[in-house]
Formats: structure tokens, sequence, C-alpha cells
């Protein structure tokens, strides 16, 4: 083609002037053409770095799987570097037996496909290597091994939840963008999903998939057993007759209140011994617009216990705030806050921050709700006076809205929780080359 052009430029020179126009007519669309391949080289270039970036990350995700969901967690990573499977003419392929550069066949490879449209260079007549929609395009494709690590390592949870597999999600979040669960993991025994706050600062587990949670996923691991149960066994067996309403209010040094039915709060309560627990049996705790709050060496433990049915609740309800820190010794060591695992009625948690029924827990030490499906629509903390370590344990957790804090773990040892855990087998992978 250049030879050519060549030829034609040395002709039209030997013509008369006015030709110089007509040289650059003629010249103009391969200038363009060029510079155009030039700009869209540069592009493929940036298309294949991020490609490459992401196939990367997606191999190392399928890794944290112990040998299943692999595909699904690769998938999910690639789709958070914009690179969705099935979508905007791009391919995510996982295996996990891949032939590794080494010669070994133990390999994760994920390899990203994506068609791009052929835009400037046209018009210099390259033609692709694929067509897209009926026109020629440039297929560009990358590709990444990963192998497992191996070992057994024992993790902490800030948050678990009990639901077992196959019955939906188990851990999902909704908006949230600013939630920091910094220094925490979580664990679900079911799946996995969030929209609108994925890392949290915090890595998460899952027996099931995981669609976008956390910063580090790791999905196909064990199942929690809950230790906590058993520690319904210490629960006061006192019966209930007829339950009624108790009011209290003021300085309460008492360090034993059972109590059978609602349990209202007709004025702010402080509580001023360790090792306090109440029991409230057959009953919401109404707290009426009041607050509930632990003085500083002081410490309690809420329990709800009781029947199913009868239209009996077992949660805290009413507007106002719960400022407690658990015990650091005792039966009840590190447990702020007990459902009896026999509750399985009137037992979920709608957490709201704002509003009519709005509550403030500023709470050390675990809650457990192990049945409870529980919504949190606000910021949960620690205690005033209590170290920072607030766990959860409750049957599924939705999380709404914008709340900044949930979970902290990093202060259970001086809180007196031993934080519930499990041991998974291996751990992040490790690229090859």
């Amino acid at each position: 083609m250049f030879r050519a052009l060549l030829n034609l430029v040395g002709k039209i020179r030997e013509s008369t002037r006015g030709n110089a126009m007509v040289l650059a007519g003629i010249a103009l669309p391969v200038l363009v053409g060029m510079t155009g391949l030039a700009v869209e080289g540069g592009a493929w270039y940036y298309i294949k770095r991020d490609m490459q970036n992401a196939a990367d990350a997606a191999s190392l995700a399928a890794t944290a799987t112990n040998g299943t969901n692999y595909v699904e967690n690769a998938r999910a990573v690639a789709a958070q570097y914009g690179y969705n499977n099935g979508a905007d003419n791009t391919t995510v392929t996982v295996i996990n037996d891949a032939a590794c550069p080494s010669g070994a066949s133990n390999c994760y490879r994920v390899t990203i496909t994506k068609n791009v449209a052929l835009i400037f260079s046209k018009v210099i007549g390259y033609e692709g290597t694929a067509t897209m929609a009926g026109s020629n395009s440039r297929a560009i494709a990358l590709t990444s091994n990963a192998t497992a690590s191996p070992g057994i390592r024992e993790v902490d949870f800030c948050v678990v939840t009990l639901s077992p597999a196959g019955t939906g999600f188990g851990f999902e979040v909704n908006g949230g963008p600013n939630i920091d669960m910094s220094g925490c993991n979580l664990m679900s025994n079911s799946n996995m999903n969030c929209n609108g706050s994925n890392d949290m600062n915090a890595n998460a587990y899952s027996v099931g998939y995981n669609t976008t949670c956390g910063e580090q996923k790791y999905t196909g691991v064990a199942a929690y057993g809950d230790s906590f149960a058993s520690k319904a066994s210490a629960i006061n067996t006192d019966s209930c007759s007829s339950p009624s309403n108790t009011s209290i209010s003021g300085s309460i040094s008492a360090t034993v209140l059972t109590i059978c039915g609602d349990l209202t709060l007709t004025g702010d309560v402080t509580l001023t011994s360790p090792n306090t627990v109440i029991t409230i049996r057959d009953g919401f705790l109404d707290l009426n617009n009041r607050t509930i709050r632990t003085a500083a060496g002081a410490s309690a433990t809420i329990i709800f216990t009781g029947t199913n049915g009868g239209g009996y609740g077992h949660t805290p309800t009413g507007r106002g705030t719960i400022d407690i820190q658990a015990p650091t010794t005792g039966p009840w060591s590190g447990i702020a806050i007990y459902q009896d695992p026999a509750l399985t009625s009137n037992v979920d948690v709608d957490y709201r921050g704002s509003g009519t029924n709005a509550q403030t827990w500023n709470v050390t030490g675990l809650v457990y709700l192990p049945n409870s499906d529980a919504q949190f629509r606000g910021v949960v903390n620690k205690s005033t006076n209590g170290a920072a370590c607030t766990i959860f344990v409750v049957s599924t957790m939705l999380i709404n809205g914008t709340g900044n804090t949930l979970a902290r773990g990093t202060g259970c040892a001086a809180a007196g929780l031993d934080p519930p855990s499990t041991t998974v087998t291996g751990g992040r992978g490790n690229l090859v080359a």
C-alpha cells in the first residue's frame, strides 16, 4: 500500500500546481487510520492490563474454596472488576485441575475473554480476530494460574449466621457503604450476598457461595458448630405461671433479677454490680424511651427465655438505649444478651437507629440470638465502659442503610469472651507464573 502511495505521490509532483490538495486528500485517510490504530492499540493495552489484574484476583479467590464453589467465587471477584461472565461480550472460565507451568496438575486457572469492537483500525483494513453482533471485533483473552495454600488454622468470627445451607442467604447487605468491621471475620453456615458494601474491612467465610462479601472470600468451609447453645443450662428455671409487667428505674445493685412477663423501664436504669443477671421469662424488655446501662466496673447479662406461643415476645423493644458490658468471669462471662435457643417464635430483631422505635445498642460482649432473623439499620458499637468486643451469633442477618460500625473483635480477651471460631483448611493461594 505504501509503495503504491509513494508512486502516486511522485506522479502528482510531476503534474500541475494544485495537486497538493489531491495529495492531502489521498494521504489523510491513511494518516487518520494510523493515528486511530495507535489510539485503539493503547486502549487494548489498558484493557489487557485491567483484565490481567482481574484474572489474578479471580484465580486467587478460586483457591480459597476448599474445593467447592470455586467457579462462583472466581466469577464474583472478576465481576467486581467489571468482567461479568455472560454480560458485555465477556466470558470467565474457571477450572481447578489445570496443568501448572511447573508441570503439576493442581492449578486453579481463570481465563477472561472479552470481545472489543473495532473503530479506527478498520480504516487501514484490520479485520480483527472475532465477530460481535455481525461486525468484526478483537478478542482479548488473559489467563491466570494459582495454587491453593495447604495447612489448617483456626479463625475467630465477629458475626456468625446459623441458618443451614440451602436456606438462602445467611448474611446479606443492602446499602451500608460505610460499614466497618475492622479486625473481624464473618461466617455463614449458608450463603452470603452484599450489595453496596462489599469488603467492610472483614474477611468472609461461608459453607455455601459468596457473591460479593468481604475483602477475602473463603467458601466451602466447614459449618460453625454452635458452642453457646449449652449455656442455656445455666438459665434460671423458675416457672412463670402468670406473666405480668414489671417496672424498674434508677440505680440497681441486685445481682439477680428474674422477671415473669415484660420488663419496662420507667426511668433510666444504672446497674452497679458486677455479674448481674437479668432473666426475662415470657416477656419483652421495653426500653420505653429510657436507657439501661452498666456503671464503670459493673457488668450484666440480659437473658430472654420462656415458652413458645402465647404471643410472648423475647426481644428488646421500644425506643431507647442498651449500654452494657458483659461479665468477664462466671457462667455468663463475655455474654451480654442471650436468647434461649429453645425459643423459636417472636425472637426476630429489627434494629433501627432512627425513627419511632429507634434503639441504640452499645454492647461489649456476645449478642446471642440463635433463631432470630435479625435486621440492622443503624450503628451498633461497644459499651461506654467496656472493651471493643461486639459479637453476633444469629440465625440470619440483613444489614440495611448506612451504619458505619456493627461488630468488633479486637478487645474480646479483655471482655472475657472466647469468640466463636472454626477450623479452616488452607488459605489464600499463590499465583503461578
